[in-house]
């Protein structure tokens, strides 16, 4: 058929002298449809080259963000002690309340501050978590006090005065029915103390284990499974520890007992403001305090100021002893709950502190070190697993073809 069409164009020559050789039969056509499709694809090879050099880069980059293969037990050693130290710098910054990689928002604090506790799992502020755990726990354990200081209160007094009346003078109570009487008013503190433990234990857990995630990352997968299991282990510890120290706190303090000197300031300026105001030498429930008073009154004419006992109390002018043994009797109850409340909070917050941090968050890098018994063990935990290694001889077979494809198109430009 071509040498036809070829054969035509012979005979019939002097009829297209005018007309171009590339349009002189199918042959011609071919070439010049070929001619046409080479030029658009040598228009296309600059996008081209340039999707594969971004390809490379790509590759690249999760090559190099894949950590470097080790194979000796010295190695495994020199990288596994730099992973726990960088994990330990790291709580000791955020402990420090260095917050660097932090973007703190003052909406997110005053909400955090706010909240009982799922807020603090939000960031890893591990120092101003602990403070305001320590706040709520402060504030709870008010609350299991300020019955004391109630009208209701004293009545109960004055029925528990009246009906031990027959075994005491009515202004000489036995010492045990002021133990009594305080201990029913403290049935809520446990709960309270050990809430503060479940409190502080998940904000540090969480914070810990969230740290130790992001420094011993998935590359290190075996590894990071056998430490994290050590980790919880060694928080345990610190936990058992942790309430068995409470539990002795709160034994101690079932028995009433203070060597306090504000004890008896609280006593007797509450004492002065009833009598001043039953003379009508007080208004507006101020407290009129005299010019040699010691300075440190300064602090319990405020927590005074600060409750409704001197409102809720009836007047200093009792009917009966008993009245009269029932308000005195409250009235140390109160004076003694501010001191009881307030070293419980500072004793419980220590000893917390102390077992959670001081001993546990502060020596994750001892346990950690500590659950390593060989150097083969470590290389064992470390070795790059088969699928890791298949995928890193993946990768650079699949950059070392995209670099020939695109010297190869370079080539042809």
């Amino acid at each position: 058929m071509r040498r036809r069409e070829a054969q035509f164009f012979i005979d019939n020559g002097t009829h297209f002298d005018d007309a171009p050789d590339e349009l002189k039969g199918s042959e011609q056509l071919v070439k010049r449809l070929a001619s046409i499709q080479q030029e658009r694809i040598r228009s296309t090879f600059p996008q081209i080259l340039q999707k594969l050099k971004d390809r490379i880069q790509e590759k690249n980059a999760e090559l190099t963000a894949m950590p470097v293969m080790i194979t000796s037990e010295h190695e495994f050693s020199m990288k596994f002690y730099q992973l726990v130290h960088e994990l330990q710098d790291i709580i000791q910054m955020k402990l420090d309340g260095n917050y660097s990689r932090i973007i703190v928002d003052r909406s997110t604090v005053q909400s955090d501050s706010d909240s009982d506790g799922d807020a603090c799992l939000e960031n890893d502020r591990l120092a101003y978590h602990i403070y305001a755990c320590q706040q709520r726990f402060k504030n709870r354990l008010k609350e299991c006090f300020k019955n004391i200081s109630s009208l209701e209160y004293h009545k109960n007094v004055l029925k528990a005065i009246t009906d031990t009346s027959g075994i005491s003078l009515p202004n000489i109570y036995a010492p045990q029915l002021i133990q009594r009487l305080f201990q029913e008013e403290t049935g809520h503190v446990p709960d309270v103390c050990f809430n503060f433990v479940e409190d502080m234990l998940t904000c540090i857990k969480t914070i810990l284990i969230r740290l130790f995630n992001q420094t011993f990352n998935k590359y290190y997968s075996r590894l990071a499974d056998r430490l994290r299991d050590v980790l919880e282990r060694h928080i345990s510890t610190s936990e058992k520890r942790c309430r068995a120290s409470l539990e002795e706190i709160l034994e101690m303090e079932h028995r009433v007992f203070t060597l306090n000197d504000q004890y008896m300031e609280i006593v007797n300026i509450v004492k002065q403001d009833k009598m001043a105001k039953a003379n009508g030498q007080h208004a507006n429930g101020t407290t009129t305090m005299q010019l040699n008073q010691a300075p440190s009154n300064t602090v319990s004419s405020k927590i005074v100021r600060q409750t409704r006992l001197t409102d809720d109390f009836i007047d200093y002018s009792p009917t009966s002893n008993e009245s009269q043994a029932a308000f005195d009797m409250q009235l140390n109850l109160f004076a003694y709950a501010n001191l009881v409340q307030r070293r419980i909070a500072d004793n419980v917050s220590q000893v917390l502190y102390y077992r959670l941090v001081t001993h546990c968050a502060l020596t994750v890098d001892e346990a950690l070190i500590s659950s390593i018994s060989s150097l083969s063990e470590l290389a064992r935990l470390m070795r790059e697993p088969t699928e890791q290694t298949s995928r890193r001889n993946k990768l650079k077979h699949s950059i070392q073809r995209l670099e020939e494809a695109l010297l190869v198109g370079q080539k042809q430009i």
